[in-house]
């Protein structure tokens, strides 16, 4: 069988596949605030996926996704999409405000608009 793709579409309108199959890498980090279980929930639940959010220092991308935990508080991921196939997930933590600005603002820029 085929793995399930799951697609979502962005707030300017791009459309991005995602294999909800690919295995997860976790940095130790990651469940620092919130349980593992409540990352996979948020990533099984995503409500955004953005990416090229950020550039670590390494040059690695940075990808966002926005999802809730499994409580409903809302969550922001950070991770990278390494070869061959696997999610390398490094931050988890409450959405913050200055996250959704500067994801709207990225957003807004490959629109061609400004905020």
């Amino acid at each position: 069988m085929r793995p399930a793709l799951v697609t979502f579409v962005l707030a300017y309108w791009r459309v991005f596949e995602y294999n909800s199959r690919m295995p997860i890498e976790w940095n130790r980090s990651a469940e620092k605030h919130y349980p593992i279980a409540d990352a996979q929930y948020a990533l099984r639940n995503k409500t955004l996926f953005l990416p090229g959010f950020d550039t670590a220092e390494d040059g690695e991308v940075v990808d966002l996704v926005i999802g809730p935990a499994r409580d409903g508080q809302m969550l922001e991921l950070f991770l990278h999409r390494r070869q061959p196939k696997i999610v390398y997930l490094f931050h988890v933590l409450h959405l913050r405000q200055k996250t959704i600005d500067r994801a709207q603002d990225i957003i807004d820029q490959r629109k061609g608009g400004t905020r």
